[in-house]
This record gives structure tokens, C-alpha cells and sequence, in this order.
């Protein structure tokens, strides 16, 4: 029996957002490759309009913060503006 093994597994990112935004109090995950492919995947779905990356829930403060995850691509006000577009 052969194990499956790939050579780049995804991991998984947690970004959030700042506080005056509309996901202020939440959080997206996302899972690719690496730790560039989730920055610029960030950059195209949500713009600037996020605060940090982390590489775990625990490092983002997810419970000492209580925030809430959502599903990624989640509208918020600027990127709805700019699908009209």
C-alpha cells in the first residue's frame, strides 16, 4: 500500500480584518500552497481591506477574541462596489 503524499500539501491561512471594517469581528480561511498564494489571493478577493495573516486560528486570537469565521469571499462593502464596476 502506497501513501499519499503530496509534494505541497495545502495549509491553511487565517486572515482578518480591521476593526473599523465591516468583517471587523471575523476572520476567512484559506487553504493553498503556500504563504504568497494566500496573500495574493487575499489582494484580488478583498483587496488592501484586511488587517493580518496567520498561520493558525490560535495565533489570530480567534477565541480570546471571539471572532467569527466566514465563508472566504464573504462581501463586504468595498469589494461590492467593485464587482459593480
Amino acid at each position: 500500500m502506497t501513501a499519499d503524499v503530496r509534494p505541497n500539501p495545502a495549509q491553511e491561512f487565517i486572515f482578518t480584518f480591521g476593526v473599523n471594517h465591516p468583517l471587523g469581528k471575523c476572520y476567512v480561511v484559506v487553504g493553498v500552497t503556500d504563504s504568497t498564494e494566500a496573500r495574493e489571493l487575499m489582494f484580488r478577493t478583498y483587496g488592501s481591506r484586511w488587517a493580518f495573516q496567520y498561520e493558525s486560528r490560535e495565533a489570530a486570537g480567534v477565541e480570546r477574541y471571539d471572532l467569527r469565521e466566514v465563508p472566504f469571499g464573504t462581501p463586504n462593502e468595498e469589494n461590492q462596489l467593485e464587482a459593480r464596476r
